[in-house]
């Protein structure tokens, strides 16, 4: 069965505008663990499978990060570094009809935090909140976006994120 929806997952997403997006962020994460606040920065990315009428809307899953490089700044109490990963679904709305280039982007996921040192990782949910700007060129839109991402994990850990992106969205080409 599960061989049965591989044969069909490629005829259905090119029937339904299915697209791979991907886009590169730099983040600073506060993560409060009981009470203790320690701070994160690094680049990281996202990657969208999704459903896409370009300009207009797009729905679909996040997955984050394929790769990442956040780094304690300053007290090290999870480690020197860590990996944060998000899947979530996602929904980026180009709400302005007369100019189109406007887009928000709410989000809800899974949150798993893996410090770099023996802590135990947590894991729990997350919302996102996202506000851009996309400029359309010949064949590819360059898009600019602010959000933030709030978690809430498991030990009573809480994650506050701020991550702007840049994404490199190929219209004609892919």
């Amino acid at each position: 069965m599960k061989y049965l929806f591989l044969i069909f997952l490629p005829i259905t997403t090119q029937a339904q505008d299915f697209k791979v997006r991907a886009r590169e962020h730099f983040e600073i994460h506060t993560i409060d663990v009981s009470g203790t606040e320690v701070e994160y920065k690094g680049f990281s990315n996202t990657l969208n499978f999704w459903w896409e009428k370009p300009y207009d809307i797009s729905y679909g899953f996040s997955f984050s990060p394929v790769i990442s490089n956040l780094e304690a700044q300053g007290q090290e109490l999870l480690g020197e570094d860590i990996t944060y990963w998000n899947i979530g679904f996602e929904l980026k709305y180009h709400f302005l009809k007369s100019h189109k280039s406007f887009f928000v982007r709410p989000g809800i996921g899974y949150s798993l935090l893996k410090p770099g040192n023996s802590i135990e990782d947590a894991s729990g949910y997350f919302l996102y909140a996202g506000i851009g700007y996309e400029i359309p060129f010949k064949n590819f839109g360059l898009a600019l976006e602010l959000a933030v991402r709030h978690s809430k994990l498991s030990d009573d850990i809480t994650v506050k994120s701020f991550t702007p992106s840049i994404g490199f969205h190929f219209y004609e080409v892919f």
